[in-house]
């Protein structure tokens, strides 16, 4: 972002305020990518947002009448595993190639495709969220 602030939509701010009013946890920042919501929070805060049984992550869906994602903030490859939860990834490799960065993940060969998610949405949040927090260009599901 090198000094210079994002601006966030009135819309963005209307789902941050919901979503901290619902859960009583702060979202450090928040992505709209078609019809699913993702939030991102501080490390140690997911548990509290999800709620027990996952009951205010339900009444955010609810509420939104959208699909929500909630993402725990971490150190690069731990924010990477929760960018893909539920799925267990098998191994997370980082190589710095020309075109800069690239994250190559693993995933159990019959969760790939839903990992990957329907046309890429999961794979496109992942990159774009690597790109802001950890200038990795791109996101490569092996």
């Amino acid at each position: 972002m090198d000094g210079e602030w994002e601006k966030i939509s009135q819309d963005s701010l209307r789902l941050m305020q919901v979503f901290e009013s619902t859960t009583g946890v702060r979202s450090k920042d928040i992505l709209e990518e078609g019809d699913t919501v993702v939030y991102l929070v501080d490390k140690g805060r997911l548990g509290k947002a999800i709620g027990k049984g996952a009951h205010r992550l339900k009444k955010l869906e609810e509420l939104l009448k959208r699909k929500v994602k909630i993402v725990e903030f971490d150190e690069k490859e731990a924010f990477i595993r929760s960018l893909f939860k539920p799925f267990m990834l098998t191994s997370v490799d980082l190589r710095d190639e020309t075109r800069g960065i690239v994250a190559y993940i693993s995933v159990d060969p019959k969760d790939k495709g839903k990992a990957i998610g329907e046309k890429g949405k999961n794979l496109h949040i992942a990159k774009k969220l690597l790109k802001k927090y950890y200038q990795i260009e791109n996101v490569v599901v092996v």
